[in-house]
């Protein structure tokens, strides 16, 4: 008797198994369905469940202020080439005696690089402001309890390009307990880049944090 229990409970665990692949595998699916570009083509590889505890790296609050400082991170770049551009320009038109047409030339350039440089300071505000919430919300997290909120999948997945070639993708997912809701999605790279950039933020003490953010300056003058 004892034998046919142990069998029974054995296959129900199974079971349990693999009915949680099943639905985790759906829910990853659907996830990806308004994702990838053939998505007909998508194929799981290598899926890996594990349980999922709070922490600030699958906190979709941070995930969302992360986005809100990568924006105009990314706009920082094109400022600060307009900028460096127009200065170069400045001292190609700078000329002693020069024509009508190279002091125009140099006015011009001086209006891009004002333009530039107004855009980067603003650009600087948005970013501090974005960092300071980062951090806050980071901090905030810390203090709260470490409660199992779900599971956390890792999924290798093969699809095709637009080009119609194959290629691989690597994801993370955070699902509530019932895996009927994705809390979480990143590709793993931008996943690993965010827990590197919250250990960052964690391991700087606040009066430190304070400092450097005052003393920031994008233009660096």
């Amino acid at each position: 008797m004892n034998k046919l229990f142990l069998i029974i409970g054995m296959a129900f665990l199974l079971i349990s198994c693999e009915s949680r692949e099943e639905k985790i595998q759906k829910a990853v699916s659907q996830e990806l369905k308004g994702v990838l570009y053939d998505f007909e083509s998508y194929e799981p590889v290598k899926t890996q469940i594990d349980s999922a505890f709070f922490s600030p790296y699958i906190d979709p609050e941070i995930k969302s202020l992360m986005m809100e400082f990568a924006k105009p991170a990314q706009e920082l770049e094109a400022a600060k080439r307009d900028y460096n551009n127009a200065l170069s320009s400045i001292a190609l038109w700078d000329m002693p005696y020069g024509s009508a047409y190279s002091r125009q030339q140099r006015k011009e350039a001086i209006s891009e690089r004002d333009i530039a440089k107004n855009k980067i300071e603003n650009i600087q505000m948005q970013l501090k402001s974005a960092i300071k919430n980062l951090y806050a919300q980071v901090h905030k997290d810390k203090t709260k309890d470490n409660e199992f909120v779900g599971w956390f999948v890792t999924q290798r997945y093969k699809c095709k390009t637009g080009g119609g070639y194959p290629a691989f993708g690597d994801d993370v997912f955070v699902f509530n307990k019932d895996m009927t809701e994705c809390t979480f999605h990143m590709e793993i790279e931008e996943y690993e880049g965010l827990c590197n950039f919250i250990d960052q933020l964690m391991a700087v003490p606040e009066d430190e944090f304070m400092i450097r953010i005052e003393n920031m300056n994008l233009l660096g003058q």
